[in-house]
């Protein structure tokens, strides 16, 4: 409550001189103009502070009505401290203002009165000349009597004084309450586990978030009336669309073009093997015969376990020049048959009885690859691009929960950001060895695993929904399993290459 609406009572005054700010600004600027282009009436005999006040008059009443209409409406919108500065502009205004109308004061008469009966032709006649009035009347461009443009300029002299006093009550208004809101911030923001300065921080994105929120409304505006098209025509409009933009992710950058790198196709790392120090009496026990009979009572890990014992018991459980071998072997005697498994994280053979359950948060990566299945282009163009979606919806898949909250989405959604991190947290089996780990751990490994799984580009060779080869080139279309709809995540390849699988 107290973080806005400190701009509401100057709000108020600010609708009330719309009119009269409106009607100076004209006057001011029509005597500035006359003033402006004869230069007669800037010299002696005349007062020399004509000049000046005419002309501060003109371009600070320009400058006011505009601000004035503008900080209307954002005015109460805004939260204290914005508040504070429009306020100090407020009172620039309001002092500029004050300035033209001290200097009016010199050479204007503050009365109707004065002009009447001849006041007008008498006013301040300096040596049996013409008065100034006279004069400018016979130069304006619709010629007028003396009268009139005295009258005028005591016009001009009465709402100056109005708009510079009310000016000062809406920068009072708002320095006064802004800086009361502040202290009550200031006051509170220990209890509100933030401090001053993130307040202050959090209060000052207001502008970039309204102007975003402006810029997305006019953006909307050709987008619902595309969606209120009929479906015949969306769809071969979303599929050229999206085919084009596939098109053009199938160029790398220049920075991915420098940061590949290429990896050979075997790239997973075997033990080396080749011990060359003593063997321990384990060693020379774990023969392969051996190994096979007590396998059939362990699981996997538990020769993982073994083999960690020593080098010279590494080289005889999984022998370097036979280790892919020695592997799958044990696999296929270890654990029990029917819920054989891999561990989520590190992919060692686990099953029901060995595997122990830990609930680890879903990561972006891991749910596109689990959730996300390829398409083939006219399976796509059936069930994405022909999807009857409401005028409010679109074929964009948002099921993917978000990566971290970084230090500008923090500062963008203020302390909402938090909330729009996935809490979901699936029950994940993994083996005894990862169990040791911290749950940060674990995910970041899992991440990297699933990251070396995406640039597979055989992992997916046929589409998903007609079972067709998705061929070596061409678009990859990739559908929620979810929600049906497109994910356009860039982690998916957007193009198939020569050469894939």
């Amino acid at each position: 409550m107290w973080e806005s609406g400190a701009g509401i009572p100057s709000a108020v005054l600010r609708f009330a001189i719309f009119v009269p700010f409106a009607t100076y600004w004209s006057d001011a600027d029509n005597h500035w103009q006359n003033v402006r282009k004869h230069v007669v009436l800037q010299q002696p005999p005349f007062n020399p502070n004509i000049f000046r006040g005419e002309q501060i008059a003109a371009k600070w009443g320009k400058i006011g009505f505009f601000w004035n209409f503008a900080l209307w409406i954002p005015t109460v919108l805004f939260p204290g401290p914005l508040v504070f500065i429009v306020g100090l502009f407020d009172l620039t205004i309001a002092t500029m203002l004050g300035i033209a109308t001290h200097l009016q004061s010199a050479y204007s008469p503050h009365t109707y009165s004065a002009c009447r009966n001849g006041g007008a032709e008498t006013w301040q006649v300096p040596n049996g000349t013409q008065s100034f009035f006279t004069l400018a009347g016979q130069l304006n461009a619709t010629k007028t009597t003396p009268e009139t443009m005295c009258r005028d300029y005591v016009e001009e002299w009465k709402y100056g004084v109005a708009m510079a006093v009310c000016y000062s009550l809406i920068a009072a208004f708002n320095i006064i309450l802004s800086a009361i809101v502040c202290a009550v911030a200031a006051r509170d923001s220990p209890r509100h586990n933030r401090s001053f300065g993130e307040w202050i921080l959090d209060t000052f994105m207001t502008i970039p978030r309204a102007t975003y929120f402006i810029f997305i409304c006019l953006v909307m505006i050709p987008v619902m009336f595309f969606r209120c098209l009929p479906i015949s025509i969306k769809s071969r409009a979303r599929f050229g669309a999206r085919y084009a933009v596939k098109t053009g992710q199938r160029v790398p950058t220049p920075r991915d073009i420098k940061m590949r790198v290429m990896r050979p196709k075997n790239s997973k790392s075997c033990y080396a093997g080749n011990y060359q120090g003593k063997a321990t009496n384990l060693a020379d026990f774990l023969i392969y015969d051996v190994l096979v009979l007590i396998a059939r009572d362990l699981h996997y890990v538990d020769l993982v376990n073994l083999s960690l014992a020593s080098k010279s018991v590494h080289d005889a459980v999984f022998p370097g020049s036979d280790f892919l071998t020695r592997s799958e072997h044990f696999k296929m005697y270890t654990c029990d048959i029917a819920s054989k498994t891999q561990c989520w994280v590190c992919t060692v053979q686990i099953c029901d009885e060995c595997q122990i359950i830990r609930s680890l948060r879903e990561t972006p990566l891991v749910f596109h690859l689990d959730i996300c299945k390829p398409h083939c282009s006219p399976c796509y163009f059936s069930a994405v691009c022909q999807q009857n979606t409401d005028r409010l919806g679109n074929t964009r898949c948002a099921c993917a929960p978000r990566s971290e909250i970084t230090k500008w989405q923090k500062i963008w959604h203020g302390p909402s950001a938090t909330l729009n991190l996935s809490t979901t947290a699936p029950s994940r089996g993994i083996c005894r060895l990862c169990n040791v780990l911290d749950d940060a751990t674990l995910l970041g490994a899992r991440e990297a695993r699933s990251r070396a799984e995406m640039r597979d580009a055989g992992r997916f060779k046929n589409c998903s929904k007609c079972a067709g080869s998705l061929g070596s080139r061409g678009p990859r279309w990739w559908v929620c399993g979810r929600c049906k709809k497109e994910c356009r995540s860039h982690v998916h390849p957007a193009w198939g290459e020569k050469g894939e699988p």
